[in-house]
């Protein structure tokens, strides 16, 4: 070991600023000489004997907090009572922000200044964050509705497509009130009201023959209270003929004085 070992030695020993690897390049090629990168993360786990990065067992990313593995987990089990807890920590650490974001009661706008990566591995928890990612991308956004129940009403209109739209409906129906007027289609419609009749508010000008094909789909649930007029507007004579045929009590509820 010659003198720049021993001097690196005696500093790094006594800070936590590992920036100072990066005074000359001969200092940082012996540095990266006696450390251990973590092929995943790119990030030095280790320098010499000391463990800088550290990962828990049940993690989603490697390598989510700097420092001691006990404290750590303290802290974990700490944030995991009380989110809160986390805009006390000095240094934040993406593994202790990622726990936090899984409780739903969490204040998103305590902790300032997240890096944009960090929000990537936290669009599987909320599509919320998707909104604070400057280049969201494609696949992005079909993970997010194939992992979130109503991730397609985050999804920015650019990105929207047909196929992504009828996945989303697919998924769930509500979510068809955020599916744009070119993509809305007979198809989508009944996949939405098969899941529950009172989406069918959601579909934009519904044609006589899609109204007359919902009352005639048993896939379709009906029930008795359901506020027909709010939702069929000025029924014709086949879609009243519709309605007798499913249920005969239906047509006292719409009435005739539209």
């Amino acid at each position: 070991m010659d003198l720049n070992d021993d001097m690196l030695n005696l500093i790094l020993s006594k800070t936590d600023n590992y920036y100072c690897i990066g005074v000359c390049k001969q200092w940082y090629d012996i540095i990266i000489k006696n450390s251990i990168i973590c092929e995943t993360c790119n990030k030095i786990v280790k320098m010499y004997d000391t463990v800088l990065w550290i990962t828990d067992d049940n993690d989603i990313v490697c390598h989510g907090y700097y420092g001691d593995i006990k404290k750590y987990k303290t802290l974990k089990k700490i944030i995991f009572r009380d989110p809160r807890f986390l805009t006390k920590i000095k240094r934040v650490s993406i593994g202790l922000w990622l726990i936090a974001i899984k409780i739903s009661s969490f204040p998103y706008d305590l902790i300032k200044n997240i890096n944009e990566k960090w929000y990537t591995h936290a669009l599987k928890y909320n599509p919320k964050y998707l909104q604070y990612i400057k280049n969201p991308t494609y696949s992005m956004c079909v993970d997010i509705v194939n992992n979130c129940f109503d991730g397609l009403q985050y999804v920015p209109e650019n990105f929207k497509s047909y196929e992504l739209c009828l996945t989303a409906v697919k998924k769930n129906g509500s979510v068809l009130k955020y599916v744009p007027d070119q993509f809305q289609s007979k198809e989508m419609g009944l996949v939405a009201v098969r899941d529950n009749i009172s989406y069918l508010r959601y579909i934009n000008n519904p044609s006589e023959e899609l109204i007359i094909e919902i009352l005639s789909d048993d896939k379709v649930h009906m029930f008795r209270n359901f506020n027909w007029p709010e939702y069929i507007k000025n029924p014709t004579e086949d879609i009243y003929i519709a309605l007798y045929n499913r249920e005969p009590v239906y047509l006292d509820l719409i009435g005739y004085e539209q």
